[in-house]
């Protein structure tokens, strides 16, 4: 099973402490678990091997297409130097993600946490499959709903998509396709800039939206409400960082 879903639980875990749901937060994490073992125990019992190869293959596969790794591979690392340089990264984005969170002048939408979480991973990793924009394109839905930058970030993507398969039909055509010129390399790393450098585009409005709760069309259509709180809807907070407009809070409680 894919790891992605696992990331929710960051967004969940900053919601519930800046609003003091601390069982709450217990109980998704216990739920969660269970989950995993449910669909992943049986197999781990009876074939461990086989179902730890993607794991293991996770790990030690050298940098991929699409990956912003690709421009430092003159670096002495190899498949594992690079997932833990990738993996430190996205931690240190995680950690600041966490302090937005508790930081920002009014608590983040989960769906605003859920993709700048995503979206760091999907810059950061050491492979970026075509399919990952369908992790961001429902999150980017809850979290941004505007038409015009969703249009110019499918038009990017779009070409990007072209790109890699481009480059793939060359490499694997042995260069029967595209040879005796280097417009399909062109493509190929002017569509890795365009898709990275869109991502991040969303991702400064996101974060845009956070610091600045007003200009939110969410929150605007729902009464200034986060229509996807939960249990913490209408909760005070009780647990906040200085930073953003935000006095120090710490009141955590079962």
């Amino acid at each position: 099973m894919k790891l992605y879903p696992l990331f929710f639980l960051g967004a969940i875990l900053v919601l519930a402490v800046r609003a003091g749901r601390i069982r709450d937060l217990v109980v998704v994490l216990i739920t969660g678990v269970a989950s995993w073992l449910a669909v992943n125990l049986p197999f781990m019992l009876t074939q461990f091997d086989q179902w730890a190869t993607f794991y293991r293959f996770s790990s030690e596969r050298e940098v991929s297409f699409s990956s912003m790794w690709l421009a430092f591979t003159w670096l002495p690392l190899d498949g594992e130097g690079f997932s833990l340089l990738s993996n430190g990264l996205f931690l240190i984005c995680c950690l600041a993600i966490a302090w937005l969170g508790w930081a920002a002048p009014r608590r983040p939408r989960a769906a605003q946490l859920c993709f700048l979480i995503v979206a760091s991973f999907i810059l950061l990793g050491k492979v970026y499959s075509p399919q990952f924009v369908m992790w961001l394109i429902p999150l980017f839905v809850l979290a941004l709903p505007r038409v015009r930058v969703f249009i110019i970030w499918m038009a990017v993507e779009a070409f990007h998509w072209a790109a890699v398969w481009l480059m793939s039909a060359k490499i694997t055509s042995g260069g029967e396709i595209g040879g005796g010129h280097h417009l399909i390399e062109v493509a190929y790393g002017t569509g890795i800039a365009a898709h990275m450098a869109a991502v991040i585009w969303i991702m400064v409005l996101v974060v845009r939206d956070i610091l600045r709760p007003d200009s939110d069309v969410v929150r605007a259509a729902h009464g200034g409400e986060d229509p996807l709180a939960g249990t913490v809807t209408g909760k005070q907070d009780v647990f906040t960082l200085p930073g953003r407009g935000q006095p120090t809070r710490l009141r955590l409680q079962w």
